[in-house]
């Protein structure tokens, strides 16, 4: 009987032990974890730097086709993921500069975050409508996965081009496409573009804010007959939430990069007409679908 039980507890033990020394992952230094998330990203979501945040992997394969026939990829909330991403990557670098010794680093974390910047700017670029921003894209002609599923976002699906290289992206933005995009190139503005970079940033966001706030903070889809989002959502302009805090920053921020009068007076005037400055609290309903994702 003792024995028995001896030797149970002996088999328990050595199970126990072996999974632990299996799993030790968590164990690594926060730069190795890093790196191993870096690769992951770098093979599996990689549509020129942009973010497609669910993908299917092939059979065989290690990376996803980055074409319109991909058999599965959300490139239909990619901006979103793309632009927190380069925040990270923006202050990757900037730490790295500060406080590393290794140049290659150093200019391999330069070289992703002006990658990345680029696949945010491609979204608007890609539209031909100055400021007027693409949810995703694909490389090629055709319809994509999306299109040939059946989804909500079909009407928006449209060809685009970009020096010569074809792209099939999809419109339809929201305040959370914006809210997300300045949120990504104000970083990389701040910490990462240099030079070219600088400029072009920039631009890209001078161009991004002036979109809703030339046209009465509304944001017009590629079709004009179509409604239009605003950016501001349903307010009785004067209850400050999530939504319209997005609006007041992403008006900083146009007004940082770019010193422009007309963001500088959008700010003030929401910071204002909401009360922010006298705000003692502030706290939303995690329901309420007001950009907390």
């Amino acid at each position: 009987m003792y024995c028995r039980i001896g030797l149970i507890f002996l088999v328990w033990f050595v199970l126990v032990l072996n999974q632990t020394k299996a799993d030790e992952t968590w164990k690594r230094p926060l730069v190795e974890k890093a790196e191993k998330i870096e690769q992951g990203i770098q093979k599996r979501h990689n549509i020129l730097g942009l973010y497609p945040s669910m993908v299917e992997i092939p059979v065989g394969s290690d990376t996803i086709d980055i074409t319109t026939t991909n058999p599965f990829a959300d490139v239909q909330h990619a901006v979103c993921w793309t632009a927190n991403y380069l925040a990270g990557l923006s202050y990757r670098y900037a730490y790295l500069k500060k406080s590393s010794t290794d140049s290659k680093k150093i200019m391999e974390a330069k070289v992703r975050a002006d990658q990345v910047f680029e696949s945010i700017y491609r979204c608007q670029l890609v539209t031909g409508v100055r400021g007027l921003q693409a949810r995703g894209y694909f490389l090629g002609h055709g319809e994509s996965y999306a299109e040939r599923r059946g989804s909500d976002k079909i009407p928006y699906w449209r060809q685009g081009e970009i020096d010569g290289q074809s792209f099939r992206w999809v419109g339809d933005p929201s305040h959370h496409n914006y809210s997300d995009s300045i949120h990504g190139l104000g970083q990389y503005y701040t910490l990462a573009a240099e030079g070219a970079q600088k400029e072009r940033a920039r631009e890209a966001i001078d161009a991004l804010v002036s979109y809703w706030v030339d046209n009465d903070l509304k944001i017009a889809k590629y079709n004009k007959s179509l409604p239009m989002v605003p950016i501001l959502g349903l307010t009785d302009h004067k209850t400050l939430n999530t939504r319209v805090m997005m609006a007041i920053a992403g008006a900083k921020v146009a007004y940082h990069a770019t010193e422009k009068e007309k963001f500088k007076q959008v700010y003030e005037k929401l910071v204002d007409q909401y009360g922010v400055r006298e705000l003692k609290t502030f706290s939303t309903d995690k329901g309420f679908d007001d950009a907390e994702h």
